[in-house]
């Protein structure tokens, strides 16, 4: 675990850099979980990760939630976001799939405040419209618990691939 050992050695700035898309727009977390350094395991990093982000005030939470892109329109995406939403299918949404999104992101960002996250990663772009047409009916408590739940597994999946990528280099 070379990768993981040369991560505990670099400077707290080095870190925050390296894993600063692990959570979108949000290095803040990878600053703070760097200071329970060393890791023994991926999953103790995943897990310092998590726990720094469910410390987090209830407005640091909703400004991480307020990060994340609306899934399914045409505004510019982290390199991250792009790649997921591609592998979903979801750049390749017609006309009529474009506007029914932008019509349910929209209801669902003004009935919370916040953008529909969900971890795409696997699913199809109706598996996801389902689920925002699902997840719209909830309450404002359930649904924000929701989306950081969403943004856990988005953070394991890309936490997972980035230390795959890092192995074959």
């Amino acid at each position: 675990m070379l990768v993981l050992a040369r991560l505990n050695e670099v400077p707290l700035k080095e870190f925050t850099t390296l894993l600063s898309g692990i959570y979108e727009h949000s290095p803040w977390i990878a600053e703070e979980a760097g200071q329970k350094r060393p890791f023994k395991s991926i999953e103790q990093l995943r897990v310092a990760l998590k726990a720094t982000v469910d410390e987090a005030s209830y407005e640091d939470k909703l400004t991480l939630i307020r990060m994340h892109p609306e899934l399914g329109t045409k505004k510019p995406l982290t390199a991250h976001s792009a790649q997921e939403q591609r592998e979903a299918g979801l750049n390749e949404l017609t006309e009529s799939e474009i506007n029914q999104f932008l019509e349910l992101n929209s209801d669902y960002s003004k009935k919370f405040g916040f953008p529909f996250v969900k971890a795409v990663k696997g699913k199809t772009k109706r598996e996801i419209y389902e689920s925002l047409q699902l997840r719209i009916k909830q309450k404002e408590d359930k649904e924000f618990i929701q989306a950081i739940n969403e943004i856990h597994q988005i953070a394991a999946i890309r936490l997972n691939e980035w230390f795959a990528n890092k192995a074959l280099c």
